[in-house]
């Protein structure tokens, strides 16, 4: 079942492995024969059952240190879109300051982050945190706050951890904080009492991404789930890339023959119009209304699909 679940199934093995080495400070045997069972069911079920998704993404982790710098920027500012109010983006980058500079204090104090006996204090949630973070900042393609929900009911642990210090009601202020501000955003949201699946500019797209598109057709979308439930099409996620050949890689390696640029995710949407106003003759308008763009991506031989 970890071997299942990918990514955060294979950090679990070595999060209890290191947490066992530093709360018994002894080399765990128990643990070894653990590792061992897993890697030989691990390899049964790749055997009845085979997957190619590890060994296809395998080449593209690397360490450079460029690359992880760059996702670490991109993927430290992804948790404010818990805070999203759907109106104004400078309150949410400023809840998100706030409730971060808390979740700091309560990670410091609970874990004693900047004292010499932090080897001692750690817990498993820090060893996971730590180990999880690792291949996201290895991989080329940011995939903004998807890969990072596991580690969100850490970060709120550990705001109201540090609320918690500051005073008798401050935990009860900030979770009516988030939740004002969740009430807010429903407003704007796809599910919400104004709701974008009712308008006739998303109900027009997806009409004609069934109509004029192939069922095994791959699209890029900001919200892929919601594309692949309306159109019956794979999708994949829009990320914001460090480069465009980066962003030629990723279209390649997926096979995708269709950008569908949005207008609810500003930064996404300039820097994905960028991507095609650099590259005009690899993408080819076919739809166009005030809230979508849909291109056909036609990569050239250097970079083809």
């Amino acid at each position: 079942m970890s071997y299942g679940t990918k990514h955060i199934g294979l950090v679990l093995i070595p999060t209890f492995f290191v947490y066992e080495v530093l709360r018994t400070k002894k080399f765990p045997l128990l643990s070894c024969f653990a590792m061992l069972v897993f890697f030989v069911f691990a390899l049964i079920q790749q055997k009845w059952i085979p997957t190619r998704s590890f060994e296809s993404q395998m080449p593209y982790f690397r360490l450079d240190l460029s690359l992880i710098l760059s996702n670490l920027r991109m993927y430290l500012g992804q948790p404010s879109v818990f805070f999203e109010n759907g109106y104004w983006i400078l309150g949410r980058q400023i809840l998100f300051v706030i409730f971060s500079l808390f979740a700091l204090s309560g990670l410091s104090r609970k874990s004693n982050l900047f004292s010499k006996t932090l080897w001692r204090s750690v817990s498993i949630y820090e060893i996971f945190a730590f180990l999880f973070l690792i291949p996201l900042l290895l991989w080329p393609y940011n995939q903004g706050i998807r890969f990072l929900l596991p580690l969100m009911p850490l970060f709120f642990l550990y705001v109201f951890h540090g609320a918690r210090e500051s005073g008798r009601y401050m935990s009860v202020f900030l979770l009516i904080v988030l939740v004002i501000s969740y009430s807010i955003n429903l407003t704007s949201s796809y599910f919400g009492p104004w709701n974008q699946m009712d308008n006739p500019l998303t109900t027009d797209v997806f009409d004609f991404v069934k109509q004029n598109t192939d069922p095994k057709d791959v699209l890029i979308f900001d919200r892929p789930a919601f594309s692949g439930f309306f159109t019956k099409r794979n999708s994949s996620i829009a990320f914001i890339s460090k480069n465009d050949d980066e962003m030629f890689d990723y279209m390649r390696s997926i096979h995708a023959k269709y950008l569908i640029i949005t207008e609810f995710i500003p930064e996404l949407k300039d820097h994905m119009l960028g991507v095609v106003q650099r590259n005009k003759g690899m993408f080819n308008l076919v739809y166009s209304n005030p809230a979508y763009k849909i291109f056909i991506i036609q990569l050239n031989s250097a970079h083809g699909i």
